[in-house]
């Protein structure tokens, strides 16, 4: 029995000098080991403890793992807390620190690894607050007590500074960067624990991350003319697969957002922007297979677009009364930008002349008399153009004035003729034939729209019908861009007709009838003077003669009564003017 208790308590001697593997146990003293960056050694320190009487020294140990541990070192100078040790292998290793006094090491340190803290993917860099925020997974390493930010500066060089100041560190997984002068911008991290520093995620085998995350900083610039609104963007980087595509998005007027398109590449073109608009557009980059997002900045437009001329219309054309120019209307939108107007006319609707030029609108409904024209040149086209801003070019429709003619006619009638009413989107209702008589304008015939000419007898009692004048008003209706009809009314020139100062004779004589005596009568009032008739049969013979305009034939040929049929008759005679004359004609004799 006395000897398994020498044998027990000699076992229990052997167990104090093993080091505390710390399995259960807090460590007395805390121990760092960390692996530095682009060498094999590693540095341990601690932390001072309450030394022991019998201090021997500090008792360090290290091994492949955490179960294989084997002393490689005594630091016997109690102010020495850390130590450098070289492994030509590198890779991770295991240590511990026991306090050795005397014989027996009374306290130990827990069992640690020179591992470095995994630095965990940055999941996206976001601007849609108006401030970068950085997100990030959080590191699957023990022990992390927050995160170094490090932050590109300048934007492109690939220098990394920590941010907002070194070991300041970010105890969740997400950042924002409210001090930030620039949109434009790039980050990487560092996981931190309380002795060690992951490498900078810089997208290396060494660190195993997909590197630096960039913000998307959205720019943009707008073609007043077309009204294009161009929106380029930086393409996101560094997601593990890549990015999916990127989501357009806009709200207008302060409406709800819309997704407007997807697209591939960095750039989109706008082609719906209108005068006035309030739009706002930011881009949403998506991660191929996986759910991350990232925003980019907002921009926000007060559109001011180009406006264009919507409408450019003749609205009339009419002749002055007494032919003293040629009065064009018409109407124009004052909501443009207009830069210059033109009011032209055409003699043969081709070859066109300035008679207006304008460098600015006063109202909407315009009109403007053209004064040098010739009555008698016409008909004349008219039209407007116009030119705003951008350059862009506009034309109204074209219309065609009215213009009378005529002839005065030997049976004293006066024949009136009149183009049609002609223009662009202009249709003809009817016609109203106007006469001057006594000084007022009469209306004399009403006619409907496929006539255009018109047989006016002479009264040959009234002088005045001698010298005639007419114009004719066309109604009709105009056929506006818009769809809806506007009310048209023409007027023409003012055109006389004088009749040939002739004797009216009839065309039959019935002795036994109502018109016994053939003679002749003076047209409107003529003085004839000179007066000669002579009547023949159908052989040429003379059968009668008068110098006297009041002494007719009554149809017998000396004495007796002249047989039926057909006469010719020969009148000389002389006008007021001294201008002579000679009509000739034929009569038929009744019985």
């Amino acid at each position: 029995m006395r000897n398994i208790y020498l044998y027990f308590f000699g076992f229990l001697f052997f167990l104090c000098l093993l080091p505390e593997r710390g399995r259960g146990q807090a460590a007395v003293f805390d121990l760092c080991a960390r692996q530095l960056a682009g060498s094999s050694n590693d540095s341990l320190t601690w932390s001072s403890a309450n030394l022991c009487t019998n201090f021997t020294g500090y008792v360090v140990f290290s091994g492949p793992t955490a179960s294989n541990l084997q002393p490689i070192d005594t630091i016997t100078d109690p102010a020495q807390l850390g130590e450098l040790y070289l492994y030509g292998s590198g890779g991770n290793r295991f240590y511990q620190v026991g306090m050795l006094c005397g014989a027996s090491i009374l306290a130990s340190s827990a069992v640690i690894d020179n591992a470095r803290p995994i630095t965990p993917n940055i999941q996206s860099v976001d601007l849609q607050t108006g401030v970068p925020v950085l997100r990030w997974s959080a590191s699957p390493s023990p022990g992390i007590i927050g995160y170094q930010i490090y932050k590109e500066n300048p934007y492109g060089s690939g220098n990394f500074f920590p941010y907002p100041a070194n070991n300041q560190l970010v105890t969740g997984t997400q950042f924002t960067d409210v001090n930030s002068a620039d949109l434009l911008v790039r980050y990487a991290i560092v996981a931190v624990s309380n002795c060690n520093k992951g490498p900078l995620g810089e997208g290396t085998l060494n660190d195993g991350t997909t590197g630096p995350h960039s913000s998307i900083f959205l720019s943009s610039s707008f073609e007043p003319c077309s009204r294009r609104l161009d929106l380029n963007w930086n393409a996101y980087e560094n997601w593990a697969d890549g990015v999916a595509g990127y989501l357009l998005w806009m709200q207008e007027n302060g409406g709800s957002p819309q997704l407007i398109d997807t697209v591939l590449t960095t750039t989109y073109s706008y082609l719906g922007a209108e005068d006035g608009q309030q739009l706002r557009f930011w881009v949403e980059a998506m991660e191929e297979n996986g759910s991350y997002r990232a925003n980019s900045n907002v921009l926000d437009f007060n559109i001011s677009a180009n406006r264009p001329i919507d409408f450019l219309e003749l609205t009339d054309l009419s002749y002055a009364p007494a032919n003293a120019g040629i009065e064009v209307s018409w109407r124009w939108d004052l909501d443009s930008d207009f830069a210059e107007g033109r009011l032209q006319r055409s003699t043969d609707g081709q070859q066109w002349e300035d008679r207006l030029v304008l460098a600015s609108q006063s109202s909407q409904q315009n009109s403007y008399l053209d004064v040098n024209i010739d009555s008698a040149g016409g008909p004349y086209y008219y039209r407007i153009i116009a030119q705003d801003l951008c350059g862009l070019s506009y034309s109204s429709n074209q219309a065609l004035s009215l213009e009378l003619s005529g002839e005065a006619l030997a049976n004293f009638e006066n024949r009136l003729d009149w183009s049609p009413l002609q223009g662009d989107s202009l249709q003809a209702e009817f016609y109203q034939l106007y006469a001057l008589e006594q000084g007022q304008w009469q209306q004399i015939s009403f006619l409907d729209s496929s006539q255009r000419t018109f047989l006016d007898p002479i009264d040959l009692r009234d002088s005045e019908q001698a010298n005639r004048c007419y114009y004719v008003q066309a109604e009709g209706r105009l056929k506006l861009a818009n769809g809806q009809y506007l009310f048209w009314s023409s007027r023409s020139n003012e055109f006389c007709l004088q009749q040939k100062p002739l004797l009216h004779f009839p065309n039959a004589l019935a002795p036994d009838g109502r018109n016994p005596i053939f003679r002749p009568r003076a047209a409107l009032g003529q003085n004839i003077g000179n007066y000669h008739l002579q009547i023949y049969d159908r052989y040429g013979a003379l059968i009668f003669e008068s110098v006297d305009i009041m002494q007719g034939w009554d149809g017998k040929i000396k004495g007796r009564p002249a047989p039926q049929g057909v006469y010719i008759y020969l009148a000389q005679y002389q006008l007021e003017e001294g201008k002579d004359k000679q009509q000739k004609g034929s009569l038929f004799l009744l019985r």
